[in-house]
This record gives structure tokens, C-alpha cells and sequence, in this order.
């Protein structure tokens, strides 16, 4: 069968062509096709002949032929089509017969079964003719030759790497259909698997049995055509891909080998005058497009919409050409200065280095810039068209979808011209100044200067905007710079000040200390964010202004945020919770505390247990402070004794326990002595409550104290032989009523 070139894949286009019956005879191809596939079924492999082959073989093949039955396929219908091939005359005969037959199948059945059987008739031919699509493509026929020459100019060198682009993209475009093509071969994998089922499930003796085998067939016919173009994809590809490897090489090889050529270095500077005037003209363009969008703003509210689409696409294609023409422009400023030095009439270096450095800003530039164009033209590409009738909504929309479709191509060359503008700069950088032009003290003046404007450049780029003021790379540097300072004046001054409260550990001036450490963090903190907002450029008066728009949308979601920063400076304000307390929560939490930070307060409890607290419910809820102010506090002891103790020796014996426990404070401040107090007649004791005063540090070991008092208790009341009682009861127990009581025997008497 004859070859057509092809040098690239397109299902669409398969399947377009296997819907034109009109260049192809369907019936004839379907019959082909099948004839083939049966012969493979039938005939052993040694009676299989191709074209041109003579003797025994051809004789057997020219052997009578029985077109097999539609009822009884074969699971592997298909394993060997590509493997046959025929002579025309022995493929007309095979097409007579079997379209006897299946005529002579489908004439049997009911109009309804008919119709169907009809319909899977077409698709099986559509099938057949695609798949004749794709084996008659030849990959690789019609990719341009690479040079061979040993010399090359510089626009030979441009165009090579224009060609290594091209093959590169082909490349990505064809990966990408063979993802696509993958993931499809798997749906007609299954779809093929279950129609064998269905069929071989199904009666043959109904005409079910006869609509489920042309499914069958033309089923197994479309994952065919779908495998053969993936695995000549995949040919395609590897071809591609040496071809790349090739190219790169030549492309290595040129850079290496390149010549003046014919070209002069005046003959640039027409391109040059007339990409400034193309640059005037665009100007012009885009000031009566921007008005045409103020103009816009009037419309009807139903083609408003259609209209910006248009005019912003619009805005959007003359950057991109105005991007084009400025990188053309700085193309062929480069190629003159290329010529030039190979013309031996380069003027300065420092100039030609001093447009290179714009240029690779220029580059940057761009191509951010693409890729914001590139999406904003998809983006109109995929928009919904109108679904009235309005010839002003339906204008509007051809406009913007035709200007997408010039945008994206124009964004296409963009990125080409960037990519020979870098290879340009790099040809330069190493021709020219690696060269020796210029002299030593040139050189090293020109690396000095050009590293100068390339910091200035990079410093000078516009990142963003903050209302009109532009940010830009020296003023972030500056606001991290200054922050930083800031940050690292705190941490000294908040170290030396942690310093001397650790010396004065226990003592209120101690805490004091920690307290003014954290106002000064805030503080310079705060200070040292405005002065990183006035090196940004912003006006510390628009800051309020900002502050106080947002200040709504903190109320709301930030308040919780909001609420504890202003509650932590409650409480370094007022003094009433200071590192180093022991506190007790409603919540149940004790500990001491180690640190109030803008959102939290960090509590160690005695199980050295760390408890983040939010500040808003220290300042919200009850908060008891056992170590705020007084040195000593009080704590209670209570417990009981028999009803029969002696309340004398009760306090006695409990005063001299008091006195065995070291946290006891020996002698009375301000008349705060050791007490005993009987509190009440509890239900099986007589009720009693220690009270003593202990040290402020003790406190921050509750049980540890607690426990030392209970155990010198029990001690001494045990020496005393005071009894701790324990709950009892007299349980008396009720006979059931009308049971007579049973008195005891009376005792005889002798």
C-alpha cells in the first residue's frame, strides 16, 4: 500500500478523513479490512502471500476462501491485520463474497434490526478508513534539513535555533497528545473487553447476536487505529528526539564557526529608525484605545461586558506587539554591534556592555509579561459566546476572540526574539569582551560599572504597588533591614534587662524589670515597622488612612487576635500579673507564670506542664494571684478528731506540728501568728483548721506543703493518742409487717 508523508499526528483529522467517502470507497476499505483480518483466522501462516510473491505460497493463497459468519468471531479478531496483505485481485474476489454474506445476514432481519445494523456498518467503515489514515502516514517526511555547511552566519545561526525551537515544540505537542492518547486507548481497551463478553454472552441463534459482533468489530477496529497511532507516535517521537540531539550539536558546532557574512553593520539601522517609529505609532494606538475604554463605561449594561472583553484583549495584543517590536529593535541594535566588532569598528565596549544590561532587564520584563498575556487571551479564547441575538454582542466577541488568537501568536514570537536576544548577548559577552578590546583598565572599569548598573537595575524594578507608591526590590531590602535592626535592639535590651531581673529573682523591682522589657519590645518593634514603611516610599498619613479602613474588617476578623494583644498590655500595665507569680485559674490551672507575650500568657504548671493561656481571659474571668504583693500567705489546714478529744491537746499537739514543718514562718509578722480554730461538729469528728503562714515561695508547691503539714498532723496527734475518726453508721434492721415477732426462749430455770 502506498505511503503518503506526513510529518505529523492529528486524531481529528483521522477521523475527519475516515467520514469523506466521497475520495474513499467505504464498502470496499470496510471489506478489505475484514477480509484481511478473516484470511488471518482461516488460512495458516504459510498460505499468507504479499505482493509480489510466486510459486506453492501463492498458490494456496489463490486457494477458495469462505468468508467466515458474523456469529462465530474469533477472540482475536484483529491480532494480525497489519501482517496481511493481498494482491488487488485476490482482495476483490474476498470482498464479493463476504459482502454476499453479510448482505445476505442483515437482509434477515426486522426494519428496526436493520437500521442498526446499518448504523454499526457505517461506523466500522469510518473505523477502517481511519485506521488506513494512519498506516499511510510517514513520520518524520517533511522536517527541514539541517545545513551542513562548516561556516555560518550570524542570521544562519538565528534561524538553526529557530529550527531547534520548532522540533522542541513538536516535541511538547506530541508528548501531550500520547498523554491524551494513553488515557483513551485505555477506554476502548475496557469498552472492547466487555462488547466479547456481551457477545459471547449473547444467543446465536437471535439477530442480537449479529448486531453485537459488527459492535464487536467496529470496537476492535477503533482501539486498533488508536494503538497503531500511539505506537507510531512514539516512533515520531524517538525520531524527534535524535533529531533534537543532532541539532544541538550543529547549533554548538555554528556557534563556534560563525562569519561576518554579507550583511554590513549600517545595513541595521533602517530596521532600527523604523522600529522607533513603529513604537510611536503603537503609542498613538494605545491612547485611543484607553479612551475608547473610558468611551465604553456609556454602554448598555448587554454589551458592556462584550465591549471591555473586546478593548482589554485588544490593550493586551498591543503590548504584546509593542514588547515585540522593542525586543526586534534591541535584536538588531546587538547584530550592528556584532558586526561591527568583526568589522574591527567598535567604538566602545562600555556601550555595547551598557545595551546588553538593558537588555537582560528588558528580557525579565517581557517575560513575566507573556505569561500575563498568554492567560489573559486563553481566557477570552474559553469564554462563553452570547446568547442573544445582539449584532453589538456578537461583534464584540469576534473582535476579542480574534485579537486572542493574534495574541497568542504574537506572545509566541516574543519568546523567540527574547531567546535570540539572550544568545546574542551571550555571542557579545564572550566574542567582544572576551577578546581583549579595550585594554585591561577598560575591561576592569567596564566589570566594575556594569556590576554597578546591574545592582541599580535589579534594585530599581518595579515588584508591586501599594496604592501609587511602586516597591521595589532596595526599598524591601531596606524594610527587612531596618526591622531587623530593630528586632536585634530589643533582644539586647530585653536580654540585659532579663539579666538583672534574674538577680533580683523573688523581688518586686524583678518583676519590673521583665515588664518594662516587654514595653520596650513592642515599642521599638512598632517603631522600627514605620520607619520601614517611610523607606518603602509610603506616607505615614495614607497608613492611617489604610489603618482605619481596615480597622472594620479587623473588628470582625481579628477581634479575637485584637482582644488578647490589648489584654496583654492590661496586664503589663497594671501590674497585676507579673513573670514569675503563682496564679490559680476558675479553670483549674495553677502554675507559675513565665511569660506574657502580644497573644498569650505561658503558664508552668507543677508538673512542668507548659499552658498557653489566652490574655483576654486573665483580664475576663477570676484570676487569683497568690504571690502578687505580700510576702507571706496563709494557708488552711483542715482536719478532724474524735468527739472524745480534749480540744486543749487538739491545739497542743496541731501548733507543735506546725512548728515541725519547715515552711512554717517561726516567728509572727504583724501579729500574723499559727492558729487552731474549731470550725464545726462534722458527722463523725469534731472539725479543726490549721492555720499558718508560709513564705511566698512555698506556695508554688501546693501539695508538696500541704502533704509536709498533714503528715507532721498525724504524727503528733498519734503521740498525743488523739484518734482520727472515720465515718460510722448503726444500721438497725426492720421486720416486714405482719410477720408476729418471735421473742427469745426465756432461760429455765432448775
Amino acid at each position: 500500500m502506498a505511503s503518503v508523508a506526513c510529518a505529523t499526528y492529528n486524531p481529528v483529522q483521522i477521523r475527519a478523513a475516515g467520514r469523506t467517502g466521497k475520495t474513499l470507497n467505504m464498502k470496499r476499505i470496510f471489506l478489505l479490512f475484514l477480509l484481511c483480518i478473516l484470511a488471518a483466522q482461516q488460512a495458516p501462516a504459510h498460505a499468507q502471500v504479499s505482493l509480489g510473491e510466486s510459486g506453492d505460497e501463492a498458490k494456496r493463497a489463490e486457494e477458495p476462501w469462505t468468508p467466515p459468519d458474523v456469529l462465530d468471531l474469533p477472540k482475536d479478531l484483529l491480532a494480525k491485520l497489519h501482517e496481511n496483505t493481498l494482491t488487488q485481485e485476490q482482495i476483490e474476489a474476498r470482498i464479493a463474497l463476504l459482502t454476499a454474506s453479510l448482505e445476505k445476514r442483515i437482509a434477515g432481519l426486522d426494519p428496526e434490526a436493520q437500521a442498526t445494523a446499518t448504523a454499526s456498518l457505517v461506523a466500522l467503515q469510518n473505523n477502517v478508513a481511519s485506521y488506513i489514515a494512519v498506516i499511510q502516514q510517514k513520520p518524520g517526511s517533511g522536517l527541514p534539513t539541517i545545513p551542513s555547511q562548516d561556516k555560518f552566519t550570524l542570521e544562519e545561526y538565528l534561524s538553526l535555533r529557530a529550527l531547534w525551537r520548532q522540533n522542541q515544540r513538536t516535541m511538547d505537542q506530541l508528548q501531550e497528545e500520547m498523554t491524551q492518547g494513553k488515557l483513551r486507548m485505555k477506554v476502548l481497551r475496557d469498552r472492547t473487553d466487555q462488547l466479547v463478553v456481551e457477545y459471547n454472552q449473547t444467543d446465536r441463534t437471535t439477530p442480537a447476536r449479529i448486531l453485537k459482533g459488527l459492535d464487536r468489530m467496529a470496537a476492535s477496529m477503533e482501539w486498533l487505529t488508536a494503538q497503531k497511532l500511539q505506537s507510531m507516535q512514539e516512533s515520531h517521537l524517538r525520531e524527534l528526539q535524535g533529531r533534537q540531539e543532532e541539532l544541538q550539536a550543529k547549533l554548538e558546532f555554528a556557534r563556534d564557526n560563525l562569519q561576518a557574512g554579507h550583511v554590513r553593520s549600517v545595513d541595521f539601522d533602517l530596521p532600527i529608525a523604523a522600529a522607533d517609529a513603529a513604537l510611536t505609532n503603537l503609542g498613538a494606538d494605545r491612547k485611543e484605545l484607553a479612551q475608547k475604554l473610558i468611551d465604553s463605561l456609556t454602554e448598555g449594561q448587554d454589551v458592556y461586558f462584550y465591549s471591555q472583553l473586546s478593548l482589554k484583549q485588544q490593550l493586551t495584543l498591543l503590548s504584546a506587539r509593542e514588547a515585540q517590536v522593542s525586543v526586534g529593535k534591541a535584536l538588531n541594535v546587538m547584530k550592528r554591534y556584532w558586526h561591527q566588532s568583526r568589522e574591527g569598528t567598535v567604538e566602545s565596549v562600555y556601550e555595547i556592555e551598557k545595551t546588553a544590561d538593558s537588555n537582560i532587564v528588558l528580557v525579565k520584563q517581557y517575560r513575566v509579561e507573556s505569561e500575563v498575556w498568554q492567560a489573559a487571551s486563553k481566557s477570552t479564547l474559553i469564554t462563553s459566546p452570547p446568547t442573544e441575538g445582539n449584532p453589538k454582542q456578537k461583534e464584540y466577541f469576534s473582535q476579542a476572540q480574534e485579537s486572542a488568537r493574534e495574541a497568542l501568536e504574537t506572545v509566541q514570537h516574543l519568546r523567540d526574539s527574547v531567546d535570540d536576544l539572550e544568545q546574542l548577548h551571550q555571542i557579545l559577552g564572550d566574542e567582544v569582551l572576551g577578546s581583549g578590546q579595550g585594554g585591561a583598565v577598560t575591561r576592569l572599569f567596564l566589570l566594575f560599572d556594569s556590576a554597578r548598573q546591574r545592582v541599580q537595575g535589579m534594585v530599581g524594578v518595579k515588584l508591586f504597588y501599594i496604592g501609587d507608591t511602586p516597591v521595589t526590590p532596595g526599598s524591601l531590602v531596606w524594610f527587612v533591614m531596618i526591622v531587623l535592626f530593630g528586632v536585634m535592639i530589643s533582644w539586647l535590651i530585653r536580654r540585659f534587662l532579663s539579666r538583672i531581673e534574674k538577680r533580683r529573682e523573688g523581688t518586686a523591682s524583678g518583676s519590673s524589670f521583665y515588664t518594662l522589657g516587654r514595653l520596650l519590645h513592642y515599642l521599638i518593634i512598632t517603631v522600627a515597622l514605620l520607619a520601614g514603611f517611610t523607606s518603602l516610599g509610603l506616607d505615614l498619613g495614607s497608613l492611617a488612612l489604610i489603618a482605619g479602613a481596615l480597622s472594620v474588617g479587623i473588628g470582625f476578623g481579628l477581634q479575637s487576635i485584637v482582644n488578647n494583644f490589648l489584654s496583654g498590655l492590661i496586664l503589663l500595665f497594671e501590674g497585676s500579673l507579673r513573670a514569675g507569680d503563682y496564679i490559680e485559674l476558675d479553670s483549674g490551672v495553677t502554675g507559675v507564670v513565665q511569660e506574657i507575650s502580644t497573644r498569650y500568657t505561658r503558664i508552668n504548671t507543677n508538673d512542668n506542664v507548659d499552658v498557653i493561656v489566652p490574655n483576654s481571659e486573665l483580664v475576663s474571668y477570676k484570676m487569683t494571684n497568690w504571690t502578687l504583693k505580700e510576702p507571706i500567705v496563709r494557708l488552711r489546714i483542715p482536719f478532724g478528731v474524735a468527739y472524745s478529744s480534749d480540744k486543749e491537746v487538739v491545739r497542743q499537739a496541731a501548733l507543735e506540728a506546725a512548728n515541725d514543718v519547715r515552711y512554717t514562718m517561726k516567728n509572727a509578722l504583724f501579729g500574723r501568728k499559727t492558729e487552731v480554730v474549731l470550725t464545726g461538729f462534722g458527722d463523725s469528728s469534731l472539725e479543726f483548721v490549721l492555720l499558718v503562714w508560709v513564705a511566698r515561695n512555698a506556695v508554688h508547691r501546693p501539695f508538696a506543703v500541704k502533704g509536709a503539714y498533714y503528715w507532721a498532723l498525724e504524727t503528733r496527734l498519734h503521740e498525743f493518742g488523739i484518734e482520727i475518726p472515720f465515718p460510722q453508721r448503726d444500721v438497725h434492721l426492720k421486720e416486714p409487717p405482719g410477720k408476729p415477732r418471735q421473742l427469745p426462749p426465756e432461760p429455765e430455770t432448775s
